[in-house]
This record gives C-alpha cells, structure tokens and sequence, in this order.
C-alpha cells in the first residue's frame, strides 16, 4: 500500500499510517458488509443511519484529501518527484477526471481563505457539492465583500430539511457538482444580496 507522509516543521508525521489504518478497517467492513432485508421499523431506521453516516465520512475524507493534497502542493512534490504540476498528477497517475481535478485544485487553492467554509466542511457538516458551490457564490463577489458573506452562506448551506425536500425533486447527479443551476443561482443571489446589506 502506497503511504504519502507529511513533512512538517522538518519531521516526518505518522498521519498517513493512520490514515492507511483506517482504511484497511473500512475495506474489511465493506467485504464484510451482508445486506438483510428486513421490513422492520428498527431496520430501516438502522438502514438510513448506516447512509448517513457513510455520506459524513466521505465529506471528513473529503477534507482530509485536501489537507494532504495542500501539503503535497505546498512542498512541490509532484514536480519534483515526477516533472508533473498537482493537477496532472492527479489525472495521469491517479486517474481523475479533469473536470475532478479542477474541483480538487479549486478546493486546494481557495478553501484555506474562508475559515467558516473549511471549519463546516472539516466537521462533516456541509457535503462537497455545497463546499463547492459556496466557494463559486463567495469567489463571485468582490474581495472586499467575502468576509461579510462568507458566515450567511454557509449557515444557507447547512442542512435543512424542510428545504432539502423541496429541492430533491430537482437535483440533476449531471449537473457539475451535483447541484442543479437553479440551486447555484440561489446562492449567488445570496451572496449579492448580502453584499448590499453590507455594504
């Protein structure tokens, strides 16, 4: 298994082999995984906790990417190692798309200047597709209007389940990101207003 190490303060950190730990541990739950159909009450409430809780790892291992992939970057690893910028590492030997490298830089590149965005996002309160779309309406404004914006948006970008309903009907998985536009215009127009209100 492949182990990437972070070099911090001129001292090689264990994290990775944490990190590589943990993953060993989710592969053996998922060989291990028997699927019971059951129409129980108790079983399907264990049944949609068992996906929400998957989903929260996905947006915490999300996160954790980034950190690493800031570190990578930050050292230029890539370059050095293989003659290679970050975003063509990540499409020619790990074979991400390019529109999904895109998104990766997008996050390396801005998401350390909007501590509120990265605090929800580390926290496994907000899913990449709402990280994404909050850093397009904030990156939308001028710079002198971020900071203002950046707490509304993400209190917008929380759950809430009597909006999430209304919206599921309308959430296209083709759209970039997996929002619809018309919910990615909702946060632009979000961030404009809050803008006027403060400035």
């Amino acid at each position: 298994m492949r182990a990437l190490f972070l070099f911090r303060s001129g001292r090689r950190c264990v994290v990775a082999r944490v990190i590589a730990e943990i993953l060993d541990e989710l592969k053996a739950a998922l060989v291990e995984w028997r699927l019971v159909l059951s129409a129980s009450e108790q079983a399907q409430l264990r049944a949609l906790e068992d996906v929400e809780t998957c989903l929260e790892v996905e947006t915490v291992a999300h996160a954790l990417t980034t950190c690493a992939l800031a570190t990578v970057d930050q050292l230029e690893a890539t370059r050095l190692l293989s003659g290679r910028t970050t975003k063509s590492w990540l499409i020619e030997d790990l074979y991400l798309s390019k529109p999904e490298a895109g998104r990766r830089m997008k996050f390396l590149r801005f998401l350390h200047g909007f501590p509120l965005v990265t605090a929800a996002s580390h926290a496994g309160e907000l899913s990449v597709e709402r990280v994404s779309a909050v850093l397009s309406a904030v990156l939308s404004l001028p710079p002198a209007a971020r900071d203002a914006v950046e707490g509304p948006l993400v209190e917008q970008a929380r759950p809430q389940p009597h909006l999430d309903q209304h919206h599921r009907h309308q959430t296209d998985p083709t759209s970039p990101g997996g929002m619809t536009p018309h919910r990615r215009r909702e946060f632009a127009t979000i961030a404009i207003r809050a803008f006027r209100v403060c400035a």
